[in-house]
């Protein structure tokens, strides 16, 4: 059925992006990565309201591949659609977020890196009351950082805020 669809059909967006995040979930990044940037240039070219989520999941695709340029041109277009199309308090966005952070990490920004995961985690505070399997993987991404960052007493409160979290599910 996809094989009739035309190549820009945003069912043939969501079929790269379904098919890319298998790739990579069985360790193909390179094939997930290239499904994943077809899916953005139908994002692209037809305005998809998803477009904001392709780029994030492609922007961590490059980060697995330690394409950090490009991955960083992709996480900051990714923060301006996810704030453009959700706003700026969306957990969507607050994915986005992550996502940039763990660039700025990779890059050695700590301070920036430190600033989006503390945006993220307040975000996804917010939006999932205090408790959930997103916010507990957030909590966790912004330990590291907090350890990255020297900050130690603070990532140990992190993880364990993670580990409680975890354990209630």
């Amino acid at each position: 059925y996809i094989a009739q669809l035309p190549a820009d059909h945003p069912l043939e967006a969501r079929f790269h992006s379904v098919r890319g995040k298998v790739l990579i979930s069985q360790g193909n990044l390179l094939e997930g990565v290239k499904d994943y940037r077809a899916a953005v240039a139908i994002g692209r070219k037809l305005d998809l309201p998803e477009l904001g989520p392709l780029l994030t999941s492609l922007a961590s695709g490059l980060i697995n591949l330690h394409e950090l340029a490009e991955a960083q041109a992709v996480a900051n277009e990714a923060l301006a659609t996810t704030r453009r199309d959700f706003g700026a308090r969306h957990p969507i966005h607050a994915r986005s977020l992550a996502d940039a952070a763990r660039v700025q990490s990779i890059l050695g920004n700590r301070p920036e890196a430190l600033a989006l995961m503390l945006e993220a985690v307040a975000i996804e505070e917010a939006a999932y009351a205090g408790s959930s399997s997103r916010l507990a993987i957030s909590l966790q991404r912004l330990g590291w950082t907090y350890n990255q960052s020297g900050k130690y007493p603070e990532a140990i409160a992190s993880f364990e805020r993670a580990i409680a979290m975890e354990q209630g599910f």
